[in-house]
């Protein structure tokens, strides 16, 4: 990776990410990072591979976001300011500067479109080889001002036969394929990266931050027999739909964990602030509860009122309700099959408001959980939770990239040019490469 080193010891005494206090001095090429840049939060998140290829967390930070809105960059400077505050606390607490990383993105300009393609490169004497699969630019080519983040091969179609999942091997005259593209505002896209890099970071990718999420928090089970991964962030939350092991359909929802608070500021007219603690200290989605109980809250313009606390769950629920509808809204266009098979998973931030679980299977009648993250190396026990779902599914993005370059380059024969096979994550898309908003280069 590009992340480079400052000079350091042998070995650290000293950690404040929770791995072992003692580990080997990482090489250059071994650190990974990722940054996750939201309404509410910047988080930034330094990896190293060990010597069996299991990446460890070397250390983390969490800051308060600033000139991002609905998670949209709308202020370059402010927003550089916070992702200079989280690398700097990740180079504070490991020794490491952070030079590149892989980074998040989301927002309601982020759109999607499933795109019928006839792929005419089939290989030699008829036979599907891995180069014929591999995404061309004409497949993916985004509308004038937005550009290309992901081009996910949904399915394919053998000589009229539908539902094809691999068709690497079979013997064709034809074969098309179906190609899920996403897309985003170049204006914004470049709003974004360039708040990384006047920060001095250069983006190695950008990854849709639910398709992080969803990799840090799905079983293979659940992409297989149909999921709706809902993410709850600050600003906004982002919606994937999974069938057959696949990625089927994207979407985002304009409504997140800054809204809740923000209608309690805006009801009871108090600050943000106060509004978040309160949310945080009192608030449920659940019937009957915190009876006769009252809070005592400042208000904005000086004083304090004293506010039943049912009548703040009353408030959040209506919003929960809202939030639940516009799901179910997505869960239908998402169309992934028998309702008995699907499962709903939570996650996010806001997906630990106290009975949003529960509300969400009640008014969307499918199975649903929360999703918490699991990370096959060393991490701390905080960043285990649904609010850091994004921050280490990016690290495991990155770590499927990595991969995946090892077994291209593995594959390749001598005497052939080496394809560029960035992109490829066989776990989240069946082999197809993602592109992260660059053009595919053919040999």
């Amino acid at each position: 990776m590009a992340t480079t080193t400052e000079t350091r010891p042998k070995q650290e005494t000293e950690s404040t990410a929770g791995v072992p206090k003692a580990r080997p001095a990482w090489r250059e090429k071994d650190l990974v990072a990722a940054i996750d840049v939201g309404t509410t939060k910047v988080c930034a998140v330094l990896a190293g591979r060990s010597p069996s290829g299991q990446l460890d967390v070397i250390a983390h930070s969490t800051v308060p976001s600033s000139g991002v809105r609905k998670g949209t960059v709308e202020e370059v400077a402010d927003a550089e300011w916070a992702v200079r505050q989280a690398i700097e606390q990740v180079k504070q607490r490991s020794g490491f500067r952070v030079q590149s990383a892989f980074v998040g993105i989301t927002g309601t300009h982020i759109a999607f479109e499933n795109r019928r393609h006839t792929l005419d490169a089939v290989g030699e004497d008829g036979v599907v080889v891995g180069s014929d699969l591999e995404i061309t630019d004409d497949e993916g080519t985004a509308e004038e001002g937005r550009r290309r983040l992901h081009a996910i091969r949904v399915s394919y179609s053998v000589d009229g036969r539908e539902g094809i999942r691999d068709p690497l091997g079979m013997h064709v005259d034809r074969l098309d394929a179906e190609t899920h593209v996403i897309s985003g505002e170049a204006e914004l896209i470049d709003r974004l990266t360039g708040a990384i890099e006047s920060a001095g970071v250069t983006v190695d990718g950008l990854v849709l931050e639910p398709l992080a999420s969803g990799l840090a928090v799905l079983s293979h089970d659940e992409m297989v027999r149909g999921a709706l991964l809902v993410d709850i962030g600050g600003g906004t939350t982002d919606i994937v739909g999974y069938k057959g092991g696949r990625v089927c359909y994207t979407g985002v929802v304009p409504v997140g964990g800054w809204q809740f608070t923000n209608d309690i500021a805006v009801t009871f007219g108090t600050t943000y602030e106060e509004a978040e603690a309160a949310k945080l200290e009192y608030a449920t989605t659940e019937f009957m509860t915190h009876i006769g109980e009252s809070m005592p809250m400042r208000m904005a313009e000086g004083g304090e009122l004293h506010v039943p606390v049912l009548d703040l769950c009353q408030l959040i629920r209506e919003r929960a309700h809202e939030l639940a509808q516009l799901v179910k809204t997505h869960l239908g266009e998402a169309d992934l099959g028998d309702a008995s098979e699907v499962s709903l998973v939570l996650t996010g931030g806001a997906s630990s408001l106290p009975g949003m679980t529960s509300l969400m299977e009640r008014q969307l009648g499918v199975r649903t959980r929360q999703g918490v993250p699991t990370f096959g190396g060393e991490a701390p026990d905080e960043l285990k939770a649904p609010a850091h779902a994004t921050g280490l599914g990016i690290l495991m993005w990155a770590d499927e990239e990595h991969k995946s370059g090892v077994r291209a380059a593995r594959s390749s024969g001598k005497g052939r040019k080496r394809r560029d096979r960035r992109g490829l994550l066989p776990r989240l898309m069946g082999g197809v490469a993602s592109l992260f908003g660059t053009r595919k280069r053919r040999s």
